[in-house]
């Protein structure tokens, strides 16, 4: 791990991108050729969010809640149909969706 502290971990990955631009918006532009339905489903919701069309709610699952909410997606067809999930329980949805397939 390139930080022993992980709060030192957003200080990290700033001087990461910073030293690496190219091959991070390499990355990016990779996984949007590689997921155009995602991609537009996040565009959708972002600028639903900006213009004040949704709001972020609290973790929908609660209890041992971890870091910000996130939205996710049961359905990239459907961009403004999100669950709100905190860190914790979003990384749950998506390994309970990887292994229903």
């Amino acid at each position: 791990m390139p930080y022993a502290d992980p709060a030192n971990k957003a200080a990290w990955a700033k001087r990461y991108h910073a030293e690496h631009k190219d091959a991070v918006n390499g990355y990016k532009r990779a996984w949007q050729t590689r997921n155009p339905e995602k991609r537009a489903a996040h565009v959708a919701l972002g600028n639903a969010i900006r213009d004040g069309k949704l709001r972020k709610g609290p973790c929908e699952v609660g209890g041992d809640c971890e870091g910000k909410v996130q939205a996710h997606h049961d359905d990239y067809s459907k961009p403004l149909e999100v669950r709100w999930l905190c860190k914790r329980h979003h990384e749950a949805a998506d390994q309970a969706r990887r292994a229903a397939h």
